[in-house]
């Protein structure tokens, strides 16, 4: 996207005052949980949905006061954040040196927005959308030559085609065009925004993820998965993932799933953010005891990417390339892989295979898959990228 250096006259009035993410913990309860109750339709989460464990809390950075809105790197070493209470807000940046360290001292990152709530920011962290909450809750972007740089001045975005006065945690394709963003104005809801021009967005319709109640997330890094929270008023906060085959189709609500490892009773749990293949989950984890100040961040790894290792530490089996075009070539060592399945993402079985050596999925649809494959001393799953 090409630097923006003028700013239209004309923006969208929001008709209310801005108010914060706080809110989500002083609704009135019978109001969302009947709602929340008559759109209900998550599925059970199938078997090769994808499973995160490892779960920690980011001791490292969390506070007494909240954190919230995570963006993650793609390699999963670098993480900026929102850090903030009812009255004010700052955007921080922390990194880790690889992905068993813990993360580093935060650091402020200058917006020049007034009390700066959540920020999404591009693969190379030159570009970046930023709420700001004022005496309205506005859209901004900002962009920096080089990640060392301080981000030059703010830009006003405007939304258009839908009034909003409470929205939140944009998330945008790569190309910058498309934008997805929490609207907390009625019943939570994620809005689908198409760019109209440099400094403005026309609003498109909603991402529908099955009936479910939608608090804010992100798209993954390769744009095939929305990553959501949901909250407990009717059964276990949790994770919700939706997904699509291809970038240039819409995701499909048939899709929408729960994430294994998070479902908590009385845990409010959103704002996922994750890295490359989804391998690393960061999460705001809030258990309201102490309102909108208990919202801390947690981190989780994706089980599916696990590899079987030996009692020495060497890996199993190795499937490559991945992504590919359909053909993949599994490579092993001394303990021979014996089976493979492979299934979507929403668990439906595809493809089966005894003694693999080469599979061939050209006949699938593109996508993401999981494949187990098994021997006579181990049963493992894989994710596979089929493109």
């Amino acid at each position: 996207m090409r630097k923006i250096t003028t700013l239209l006259s004309a923006f969208v009035a929001f008709t209310a005052l801005g108010q914060n993410f706080a809110a989500d913990f002083n609704v009135n309860g019978s109001t969302k949980t009947d709602t929340f109750q008559s759109r209900q339709s998550m599925a059970t989460a199938s078997p090769m949905a994808e499973i995160y464990g490892e779960v920690r809390a980011l001791t490292e950075i969390n506070t007494n006061t909240a954190e919230s809105y995570p963006w993650i790197s793609s390699d999963g070493l670098r993480l900026y954040y929102s850090h903030s209470d009812i009255s004010w807000g700052k955007i921080m940046f922390t990194q880790r040196s690889d992905t068993n360290s813990e993360f580093g001292v935060p650091v402020e990152i200058p917006t020049g927005v007034v009390y700066p709530r959540s920020m999404w920011l591009s693969e190379n962290e030159l570009d970046a959308y930023v709420i700001g909450i004022g005496s309205l809750t506005q859209l901004y972007y900002l962009h920096r030559p080089t990640v060392d740089s301080p981000f030059e001045a703010p830009v006003l975005i405007t939304l258009t085609g839908l009034l909003m006065d409470q929205f939140f945690g944009p998330s945008l394709d790569a190309s910058q065009n498309t934008m997805y963003m929490h609207d907390q104005t009625g019943d939570d809801s994620i809005r689908i925004f198409e760019r109209s021009s440099a400094t403005s967005f026309a609003y498109s319709g909603m991402l529908d993820v099955g009936g479910i109640l939608a608090q804010p997330g992100q798209l993954s890094k390769d744009e095939l998965s929305y990553f959501f929270g949901f909250p407990p008023f009717a059964g276990n906060g949790n994770i919700g993932q939706i997904t699509r085959t291809s970038t240039s189709e819409a995701f499909d609500p048939q899709t929408t799933a729960p994430l294994q490892g998070f479902a908590e009773a009385t845990a409010y749990i959103s704002h996922p953010t994750v890295s490359a293949n989804n391998e690393w989950i960061v999460y705001l984890r809030n258990d309201m005891t102490n309102g909108f100040n208990s919202s801390d961040l947690y981190m989780a790894h994706n089980q599916n990417l696990s590899v079987a290792k030996t009692a020495d530490g060497s890996n199993v089996f190795k499937i490559y390339p991945n992504p590919s075009n359909g053909i993949f070539q599994i490579a092993s060592n001394n303990h021979k892989p014996q089976n493979i399945e492979v299934y979507t993402a929403t668990g439906q079985k595809v493809f089966k295979q005894s003694m693999p050596e080469t599979i061939d999925l050209s006949a699938l649809a593109k996508g993401i898959y999981f494949a187990k494959i098994s021997g006579d001393d181990f049963a493992e799953t894989t994710k596979l990228i089929l493109k």
